[in-house]
């Protein structure tokens, strides 16, 4: 999908969070604008906390290079946060997948349909059902 349409519901989801009382922030930072492992999407509400990696596709699976889930993973223990890879497919609700139930495809990762299956929904994370 098109970068402006990537953006279009990173926006989106920052907005969602925002309106169920959750402070965030989208980290805009894909093309090397920093050296530091940052995920796309930051939130919390004082009790629970996101790092959200976005990926939009047409369909699974979706590939998550190495290096990307390994940075996700570290900012995440730094920050306390659990992290997870949002998937949006056409016309289809977001799912939000732990890292911890990605599927390893030689050097990268992946979700494919059973991962996206088990991935949680969006009002799951709003309404901190995630522990």
């Amino acid at each position: 999908m098109s970068k402006s349409r990537g953006t279009y519901y990173e926006r989106k989801l920052v907005n969602a969070f925002w309106e169920a009382g959750f402070g965030v922030m989208r980290a805009p930072t894909s093309g090397g604008a920093t050296s530091r492992a940052l995920p796309d999407i930051v939130a919390g509400n004082g009790k629970v906390y996101y790092a959200i990696e976005v990926k939009m596709k047409k369909e699974l699976p979706v590939y998550i290079r190495e290096e990307q889930v390994e940075e996700i993973k570290e900012f995440s223990r730094r920050f306390g946060a659990k992290a997870f890879i949002a998937v949006k497919l056409p016309y289809k609700e977001w799912r939000f997948v732990p890292v911890e139930l990605l599927s390893k495809n030689g050097k990268n990762y992946r979700v494919g349909e059973e991962e996206y299956l088990k991935g949680l929904r969006l009002e799951d994370l709003l309404e901190g059902l995630v522990c």
